[in-house]
C-alpha cells in the first residue's frame, strides 16, 4: 500500500468515525424531525407500516422508516423514542452504506474509496440538516452498486449482487436517471467483450438499468407535484443552495473552500509543493466556524440545505464517471493524496463536525422551547404568538422552522408525555396544513398521543 493510499484510507475511516459522532448526537436529539420528518413519523406510527409517498424514492424511504416501524411492532409506544429510531434510519444508513463500500473494494483497489470519502465529507453535510432528504441515502446505494459492478462482476455472487442492486436503484431517487442510463450503456458495451455467466449478468443489468432509467426519468418529467420540479431547478440553476451573507449554507461554503484549495494544491503540485492552499483552506474553515459560534441561529438556514437535496446523487454520478476515466488511463487517486491535500481534507472534516454539532445543538434548544410552549398553552397557537414566544430576536433558523408547515406535526410529536394540549400553526404563507384540528376527524392517532386535553385550559 503506497503512502497516498494510506492517507486516503486513514481519512476515510476518520470521516466514518466523525460522521458516527455527529449522527449519534443527531439521533439523541431526533434532529431529523426537521421539515417533513415529524409528519412522516406521525404517519408511520399511526399506520404501523411504511409510508412510501414517492415510488421513485421507495428504497430510501423504507430504510429511513424501518427502525421506527420495528420499534413500534416491538411494543414501543413513546413517540419521541420512535422519533429517535426514525432519526437513526435517516442519519445512520448513509454511514453504514458508505462503510460497506470498503468491503466491496478488492485489496489492491482500496484507494478508490476516495469517492465515498468525498461524498461523506464534502457533499452529504451540505444537505443532511434535512434528514428526510432521500437523495443522501440514494447516493450511498449508488456508490455500492458502482463498486460491485466495477470490481466484482467476475464472480457469480458479484453478478447477482450487481443485478439486485440495479433493481433496487430503480427506486432510489429520480435524479439518479443519468447514473442508471450510464450503467446500462456500460453494461451493454462490456457484454460484447465477455462470455459465459458474466455476459448474461451484464445483459440483464443493461436491460434492468434501461428500465430503471425510464422509470426514474418519468418522475422527473411527471413529478408528484410540479412545484417539486420547479423548486429543484430554481434552487440549482440560480445557485440558491449557496445562500447569501445573511442566509448562508455554511457546510457548502466550507466544502467549496476545500475544493478550491485541493484544486490549487494539485495544480501547484506539478511545480513543487505549495503551502498557501492549505492556509487558505484553514482560514476559510476558521471563518465558517467562528461565524457559526458567534451567530448560530442567524447562520443556520434550513432552506439552503434543502436546496442541496439533489447534490449527493449528482456528485456520485459525476464522480463515478471520473473514476472510470482515471482507471482507463491507469491513474490512481493515490498520486493526488499528498500531505497538503490530506491536511485540507482533515480541516474540512473537523469543520463539518463542528457545524453538525452546532446545528444539532440549536435544534435541541428550539425543540426544548417548543415543547415548553405547547405544555403551557392550549388550543391552536398562531404564527404570531409562537414567533413572539420562540423567536423574539427574529433569527433565520427559528424563523424558517416556525414558518413552514412542518412545525404543526412537530409540535404534536413534542407534546410532553404525549398529552396534546396545544398545537402550533405554521406561517400564513404555508400552502398546506397536514391536520385540520377543528373536530373534523383529522387528529393523528399515533401511539402514545392523548388528545383528550387538547384546547383545555
Amino acid at each position: 500500500m503506497t503512502d497516498g493510499t494510506r492517507r486516503i484510507v486513514g481519512l476515510y475511516w476518520l470521516a466514518v468515525a466523525l460522521s458516527c459522532l455527529s449522527a449519534v448526537y443527531a439521533v439523541i436529539c431526533a434532529r431529523d424531525l426537521i421539515y417533513d420528518g415529524s409528519y412522516y413519523l406521525l404517519r408511520t406510527a399511526e399506520h404501523a407500516r411504511f409510508q412510501l409517498v414517492i415510488p421513485a424514492r421507495a428504497l430510501p424511504q423504507a430504510l429511513q422508516q424501518c427502525f421506527a416501524i420495528l420499534g413500534e411492532r416491538a411494543g414501543i409506544r413513546d413517540l419521541f423514542a420512535l422519533a429517535r429510531l426514525m432519526s437513526l434510519g435517516m442519519s445512520g444508513w448513509p454511514i453504514v452504506l458508505t462503510a460497506a463500500c470498503w468491503f466491496v473494494l478488492p485489496r489492491a483497489e482500496k484507494a478508490w474509496i476516495v469517492g465515498p470519502l468525498f461524498n461523506l465529507a464534502l457533499v452529504i453535510p451540505t444537505a443532511n440538516l434535512i434528514g428526510v432528504d432521500e437523495g443522501i441515502i440514494a447516493s450511498c446505494v449508488l456508490w455500492l452498486l458502482f463498486f460491485v459492478f466495477t470490481f466484482r462482476m467476475q464472480s457469480i455472487a458479484g453478478g447477482v449482487g450487481a443485478l439486485a442492486l440495479t433493481v433496487a436503484c430503480a427506486f432510489t431517487h429520480e435524479t439518479a436517471f443519468p447514473f442508471m442510463a450510464g450503467l446500462s450503456l456500460i453494461a451493454a458495451w462490456r457484454a460484447r467483450r465477455t462470455s459465459g455467466w458474466e455476459r448474461v449478468a451484464l445483459i440483464a443489468i443493461a436491460i434492468v438499468g434501461l428500465a430503471a432509467t425510464l422509470h426514474l426519468l418519468s418522475w422527473v418529467v411527471f413529478p408528484r407535484d410540479p412545484l417539486e420540479r420547479a423548486g429543484f431547478l430554481y434552487s440549482n440553476l440560480q445557485f440558491k443552495f449557496i445562500g447569501t451573507a445573511l442566509e448562508p449554507n455554511l457546510p457548502f461554503l466550507a466544502s467549496a473552500a476545500a475544493i478550491l484549495a485541493l484544486t490549487a494544491t494539485w495544480i501547484q503540485g506539478r511545480r513543487g509543493v505549495a503551502s498557501w492552499p492549505v492556509w487558505f483552506a484553514w482560514i476559510a474553515f476558521a471563518f465558517v466556524v467562528i461565524s457559526m459560534v458567534l451567530h448560530p441561529d442567524r447562520m443556520i438556514a434550513p432552506w439552503r440545505n434543502f436546496a442541496c437535496r439533489g447534490f449527493p446523487v449528482m456528485f456520485t454520478t459525476v464522480a463515478a464517471l471520473a473514476i472510470l476515466f482515471l482507471r482507463s488511463r491507469a491513474i490512481s487517486p493515490a498520486r493526488f493524496a499528498t500531505v497538503p491535500a490530506a491536511a485540507i481534507l482533515l480541516g474540512l472534516m473537523l469543520t463539518q463536525t463542528v457545524l453538525q454539532f452546532a446545528m444539532t445543538e440549536r435544534w435541541q434548544a428550539f425543540t426544548n422551547d417548543l415543547s415548553h410552549l405547547v405544555s403551557e398553552r392550549s388550543g391552536e397557537i398562531s404564527f404570531v404568538e409562537s414567533s413572539r414566544a420562540l423567536n423574539p430576536d427574529a433569527t433565520q433558523f427559528r424563523g424558517e422552522l416556525l414558518m413552514t408547515w412542518g412545525v404543526q406535526p412537530l409540535s404534536i410529536v413534542l407534546a410532553p408525555g404525549g398529552q396534546v394540549r396545544a398545537v402550533v400553526q405554521p406561517g400564513p404563507k404555508a400552502q398546506w396544513h397536514p391536520y385540520r384540528l377543528d373536530g373534523s376527524g383529522t387528529f393523528p392517532q399515533a401511539p402514545g398521543l392523548d388528545w383528550s386535553h387538547f384546547g383545555n385550559p
